[in-house]
């Protein structure tokens, strides 16, 4: 049994509140009932014979029949006399959250609860109604229901993927990869004075590589040398990589 469960003011005051409040206390009375019952469920789909509705509101049993049957045209909820299971739909919405991230571990407790209902008609809806608000990734049908079951769509999978993928771009765009890092070994031919430059590193467009290679043939002392460039925010700096001056 759940140690607590929710109930909101739009009970009494919603749409399918004023529907329910239309069609007499006994409506409402049960519709209280299923949201609270000792054998509900957070997913609001759950086995509940109406001899237990009987013994725990104290209608009686032409009562918990017309109620029941007033809460399912109001839209509440609905009900399978074969496997006695009830389903209110917005429920789980209610019980857990509209809409849960994928990285939160009620996912997991939500499709154990899910995989673990017996069989009944209402395990198709209930898939395609939560599957992306809970991140479902397994789906189930009922043997009396028609049609090809769900597809079974790993929403959270692709979702925790897609969540990684931004983070990488992310630092892409805090750390930029270093593509434009070019080694350009050089030796100035016999010119009085120069160094002897075995490597250089930098980041580097072609233009200003080719520019820095005339200064070089040119026989320009390029040590600590700021390089001229089209006008940017952020000026370049060529610099020596250490360990590699003669």
């Amino acid at each position: 049994m759940r140690p607590y469960a929710k109930v909101t003011p739009s009970l009494w005051i919603g749409g399918t509140g004023r529907e329910l409040r239309k069609r007499g206390d006994h409506s409402q009375l049960l519709a209280l009932y299923l949201m609270t019952a000792p054998l509900s469920n957070m997913l609001g789909l759950y086995y509940l014979p109406k001899a237990i509705i009987v013994h725990e509101t104290g209608l009686d049993a032409a009562s918990v029949h017309q109620a029941l049957h007033c809460c399912i045209q109001a839209g509440f909820c609905q009900y399978d006399e074969d496997s006695q299971m009830v389903w209110v739909p917005n429920m789980a919405r209610f019980q857990v959250e509209a809409q849960l991230n994928p990285k939160d571990k009620r996912c997991a407790g939500i499709q154990s609860e899910y995989d673990r209902l017996p069989d009944n008609p209402f395990l198709g809806a209930f898939y395609e109604k939560y599957v992306d608000a809970f991140c479902l990734i397994r789906s189930r049908r009922g043997s009396r229901e028609t049609g090809s079951p769900p597809e079974a769509r790993s929403r959270g999978h692709r979702s925790q993927e897609q969540e990684q993928e931004q983070e990488q771009e992310q630092d892409k765009g805090q750390h930029p990869a270093n593509t434009d890092v070019l080694a350009v070994d050089s030796v100035a031919a016999d010119a009085p004075g120069h160094q002897k430059i075995t490597k250089i590193q930098a980041r580097l467009s072609t233009a200003e590589l080719h520019a820095q290679l005339m200064r070089m043939e040119n026989g320009d002392d390029g040590d600590d040398e700021e390089f001229s460039s089209p006008p940017t925010s952020r000026p370049t700096r060529a610099r020596y990589a250490p360990g590699l001056e003669h």
